[in-house]
């Protein structure tokens, strides 16, 4: 099972911190991309019900092809195993 953003027929993969899921909560507006706002989850999931129920972000790792440097915090274009959430 995997999260993942698609973009331009790549896919960015869920980035993790401690082996959890990373995720912006909507309801901390502009300021859900600051470490003291994140949520942690373990559980895939979870964090996809999240994402699909409760309007979540979700960190996506760095796509080299593209050159980005870091990993960014996205709301649309993401999948659950070939499903998409958003």
């Amino acid at each position: 099972m995997s999260l993942y953003r698609l973009e331009d027929g790549y896919k960015r993969q869920a980035a993790k911190r401690s082996g959890k899921f990373v995720l912006g909560d909507p309801s901390k507006g502009a300021t859900k991309h600051l470490a003291e706002n994140y949520v942690m989850v373990s559980d895939e999931a979870e964090a996809a019900r999240l994402i699909k129920e409760k309007g979540f972000s979700l960190w996506v790792d760095p796509l080299p092809i593209k050159r980005h440097k870091r990993p960014g915090l996205v709301r649309n274009g993401l999948y659950r195993d070939g499903l998409r959430l958003t």
